[in-house]
């Protein structure tokens, strides 16, 4: 029989609250499982590589992976940088992550 993994990204954020979602909220626990593994930050990309059973993680593969997921041809003398755009208030100080503008997708 086939099964479907349904991950559920975010969990771990500050303002996540199972609460909100009564639908979620009612699954029973069934058991828990280390996600996160040593050395890593609770991130989604090497949670979602653990629980897919990939125990040998680059520590800086993230940039990697998103340009391969973005069609970004790469070779292996490339260096590889990743970041997130933030939009900043009147202050200076940052209000929340934002897309891309089109220039940084090519």
């Amino acid at each position: 029989m086939s099964k479907i993994l349904c991950i559920i990204d975010g969990m771990n954020d500050p303002a996540f609250d199972v609460g909100k979602y009564p639908a979620l909220s009612s699954f029973p626990i069934r058991e828990y499982a280390k996600t996160v593994p040593n050395g890593f930050e609770a991130e989604t990309l090497p949670c979602v590589l653990t629980l897919l059973g990939i125990t040998s993680l680059p520590k800086n593969i993230r940039g990697w992976i998103e340009a391969l997921g973005a069609g970004i041809q790469t070779n292996p003398e490339d260096l590889i940088f990743r970041g997130s755009l933030v939009e900043l208030n009147r202050d200076g100080i940052c209000v929340g992550f934002c897309n891309a503008p089109i220039i940084f997708l090519c």
